[in-house]
């Protein structure tokens, strides 16, 4: 007779020598405090890197800032050498300058004064809006019609106005024209 197939063997159950120990809160608490010490210490890190990076874009902004207005303050301090060469030439001794003579030499001041603006981006209006704008015209005045045509219409410009820039300085100050329909007569 054959003799029967032993069934396998199961393999040999090893019994753990120790149960797993428990975590030790006291190295829990350590990690715990040394994790948090890293945070912190990358938090002031990181602060103190943005406070000397906005310490260093502000001294650039002043000093950009400063050579701005220096470069104003030197053009200004021209205009007013021209100023100063114009009054002591038409108070001067001698004859008095002919009308036409100081009209020209206001228009080289004039001239010289808009120069400085432009480089400055001021540029005055270019008047081709002939009709009330709130946002380009300030009225200083309205004069009535009858012709509803010409209702908004400006008639004058009193002062002229300036951009800055894409932005209004100082809008143009106006007379314009208000329509007032002239009552019925009756018959």
């Amino acid at each position: 007779m054959d003799e029967p197939n032993p069934a396998p063997e199961a393999p040999p159950v090893e019994a753990d020598p120790q149960p797993p120990a428990a975590p030790d809160p006291q190295r829990i608490l350590d990690d715990l405090k040394r994790q948090s010490e890293e945070r912190l210490s990358l938090q002031r890190t990181t602060h103190d890197l943005i406070v000397d990076l906005s310490i260093q874009v502000k001294q650039i902004a002043d000093e950009g800032s400063s050579r701005q207005w220096r470069a104003v303050l030197q053009e200004l301090v021209l205009l007013q050498d021209s100023l100063e060469q114009v009054l002591q030439w038409a108070g001067g001794p001698g004859e008095a300058p002919s009308r036409e003579a100081i009209a020209d030499r206001l228009e080289t001041l004039r001239i010289e004064l808009l120069e400085i603006l432009l480089r400055r981006d001021v540029r005055p209006f270019d008047g081709t809006s002939d009709v009330l704008d709130r946002h380009l015209h300030r009225t200083v005045k309205t004069v009535p019609t009858d012709d509803p045509a010409l209702n908004d219409r400006v008639k004058t410009v009193v002062r002229p106005g300036y951009h800055w820039r894409e932005q209004v300085l100082r809008p143009e100050e106006v007379i314009i024209f208000k329509y007032k329909p002239q009552p019925l007569e009756e018959s």
